[in-house]
C-alpha cells in the first residue's frame, strides 16, 4: 500500500472535487480578506478572544 492511498480519502467524482476545489478557493478568499483587514486595524485588533484562550472546551470561558 502506498502512502498517497493512506491519505487520500477523496473520492474519484470529478463533479464533486471540482466542487471541493471551488469551495477551498472561497474559504482561502475570505481568510485571505479577514487578514488583510486585521493588518490594517493594526496589532490591537489582532488580539485573540478570551474564548479561544481555552484549548479543547467548546464554553466561552475558561
Amino acid at each position: 500500500m502506498s502512502t498517497l492511498s493512506v491519505f487520500d480519502d477523496l473520492l474519484p467524482d470529478l463533479e464533486r472535487l471540482l466542487t471541493l476545489r471551488v469551495w477551498h478557493a472561497m474559504w482561502l478568499e475570505r481568510i485571505d480578506r479577514k487578514i488583510a483587514a486585521v493588518e490594517r486595524a493594526g496589532p490591537s485588533a489582532a488580539a485573540v478572544p478570551e474564548y479561544w484562550a481555552c484549548p479543547m472546551s467548546l464554553e466561552l470561558s475558561c
